[in-house]
């Protein structure tokens, strides 16, 4: 054994003489193989692992050690040649029509490559160049479709009775045919079995129980806090009478800052001016366009407080209320310890909004009155106080007791626990403002005949910033009682409220023309004082031969003229304008026709 481990010693210095350095990147000979490894015997330790077993240079095969070396940067390459390519049409190999634009014409192509830029290339720079085909040859034309002709007729029965291609409003029955062979001059045998009956037979009269839903609302109705609350809701769909918090949002938007008491909201919330206020209406501007007025209220004990003095809206909860008068600027949101059985006004909140601040809509209540709405805030309000006659479900509000049909007594009022409504003064055009009188004949001239001229309950029209127009009552007709006969057969009154004196009012209302007639006269008068500056135009034409009528009061009577008849289906408009002395609260208007 001691001589076995000599022998190694000195193979291992032999070994070490061998030990050849190799040279990453230089020449190494062979193919650096494990596969005739050393064999090491008994504890001799391996080679260390930078070592590689392979046969250098000598041809020596041992272990070499490896080292890594990195050589010097090689020289820049030359710089490269430019080419440009350039692309032409033609309209065939022979390169005819040349362009360099291509179109569905032009069905052959050819590229060239070139060392020199060409700005731009000329057909002549092609002319070695190859032209071929990229675009296939056209299809064959398709076969001509069939004519199609279409011929229409109209009847009176399903037989072709009365039979006309021309339209007649009159006909009821109707025929299409739809052929390929075009026919010249189409005659009721070629309708033959295509007869359809296209307009229904005439629907019943309307009822004259209407209500005017036109114009808008000028005080809205007082109703008691039973009628804000009622379970068949006074509100439509997707809109509610608001609590207290959803009130007092409104304030803090404006302002309030958590004072409910005194603040400056209620001048941004009231209506600028003296028309629907009485003065000062302290820091009244409107700036957010919610339009409060002086609707005032009913006392729980029945009599009405002044109108135009305050105004106050009732909250959902615990008979809260938001409330503004027009000695301050101060919107009060709080609870005002009076009786549920007050009369107040109703503004309702919709319950989600999708418009944003200062934007308007509309909103529809359940008697179809249409109202405005304003977006303040996040949260979207009606701009006019509510009007409203019916609940959701369709039931009328209670606006009557057992003593009048139309209105409560002061004691009925005060004794109710239910819902109920009112207008302020038991006067319905307090509340809701028409608009525009617009009706056919046969139903604006209502006491034609002897018919009772204020059978269209409701119907109203009017001005919407001065005042109203109306049908007048039998006991209001005593007032413009005095004309002939004749002019009495047929006539239309109206009434203009709310005027004012030695200021000039122009007012305007239509009338559809359902008949044709010719307008005899029109009559105007003042309840107290005088009429000064008279002018009245029909259709924008200025009428002439005003005159006086009476000595207490001075009216304007028009006479018939070529120009006054007027054809069936046309929309008369009537302007007339004056000036007032004395003392006058209403204009009646008399206007006489006669039937063509």
């Amino acid at each position: 054994m001691r001589h076995a481990a000599m022998l190694w010693g000195n193979v291992k210095r032999e070994l070490g003489k061998f030990l050849t350095k190799v040279f990453v990147g230089g020449s190494l000979t062979g193919t650096g193989t494990e596969a005739d490894p050393i064999e090491l015997d008994g504890d001799e330790e391996s080679p260390e692992p930078n070592y590689y077993y392979g046969t250098d240079e000598d041809g020596e095969k041992g272990y070499h050690e490896l080292i890594s070396l990195k050589g010097e940067d090689g020289k820049d390459g030359e710089d490269g040649t430019s080419v440009y390519t350039y692309v032409a049409y033609a309209g065939d190999n022979a390169g005819t029509g040349f362009s360099l634009t291509p179109t569905n014409l032009l069905k052959y192509r050819a590229e060239i490559h070139v060392t020199t830029e060409l700005t731009p290339p000329t057909e002549s720079d092609f002319s070695g160049a190859t032209w071929v085909k990229y675009i296939g040859d056209d299809g064959e034309d398709g076969i001509d479709g069939d004519s199609s002709y279409v011929y229409i007729a109209y009847a009176s029965d399903d037989a072709g009775t009365d039979f006309t291609t021309t339209f007649d409003p009159a006909l009821d029955y109707i025929a299409i045919l739809a052929t390929d062979t075009e026919i010249p001059s189409p005659a009721v045998g070629d309708f033959a079995g295509l007869w359809k009956k296209y307009k229904g037979e005439p629907g019943e009269d309307a009822s004259s129980d209407v209500q005017d839903l036109t114009g808008k609302s000028k005080y809205g109705a007082l109703y008691n806090w039973y009628a804000a609350t009622d379970a068949r809701n006074i509100a439509a769909e997707g809109w509610h009478v608001p609590t207290i918090l959803e009130i007092r949002i409104l304030a803090d938007y404006l302002g309030a800052g958590g004072n409910y008491v005194s603040n400056l909201v209620g001048g941004k919330l009231k209506e600028a001016g003296l028309l629907y206020w009485s003065s000062p209406n302290t820091g009244a501007t409107n700036e957010v366009g919610f339009n409060s007025r002086g609707a005032d209220a009913r006392s729980h004990t029945g009599p009405f407080v002044g109108i135009k003095e305050s105004t106050a809206y009732w909250a959902s909860d615990n008979s809260y209320i938001g409330y503004t008068n027009k000695d301050t600027a101060s919107f009060i949101c709080g609870n005002n310890n009076d009786p549920k059985a007050k009369g107040w006004s109703v503004r309702l909140l919709k319950s989600s909004t999708t418009l944003s601040h200062g934007e308007t809509g509309t909103y529809t209540g359940n008697d179809g009155k249409v109202y405005k709405t304003i977006c303040i805030g996040t949260q979207e309000w009606l701009a006019e106080n509510l009007a409203e006659t019916r609940f959701r479900t369709g039931e009328r509000i209670s606006f009557h007791g057992a003593t009048y049909e139309d209105k409560y007594t002061n004691a009925e009022w005060a004794a109710l626990t239910t819902e109920a409504m009112c207008w302020y003064n038991d006067d319905e055009t307090n509340g809701w403002e028409p608009g525009t009188l617009t009706e056919t004949i046969e139903t604006i001239f209502k006491n034609l005949d002897g018919k009772e001229h204020n059978s269209l309950e409701g119907l109203q029209g009017g001005d919407a910033e001065e005042g109203e127009f109306y049908h007048l009552t039998a006991a209001e007709k005593e007032l413009v009682e005095g004309l002939s006969a004749d002019d009495k057969k047929e006539w239309q009154t109206f009434e203009y409220r709310n005027i004012d004196a030695g200021t000039a009012d122009t007012f305007v209302f239509d009338v559809m023309a359902d008949v044709p007639f010719t307008i005899n006269s029109i009559v105007l008068e003042v309840d107290n004082g005088t009429l000064t500056g008279i002018a009245v135009k029909i259709n924008g034409v200025a009428v002439t031969g005003l005159s006086s009528v009476t000595a207490t009061t001075t009216a304007a009577r028009t006479n018939a003229t070529a120009a006054n008849v007027v054809a069936a289906g046309d929309k008369i408009t009537f302007e007339i304008t004056t000036g007032y002395t004395g003392a006058p609260t209403k204009l009646i208007g008399k206007l006489s026709y006669t039937r063509t």
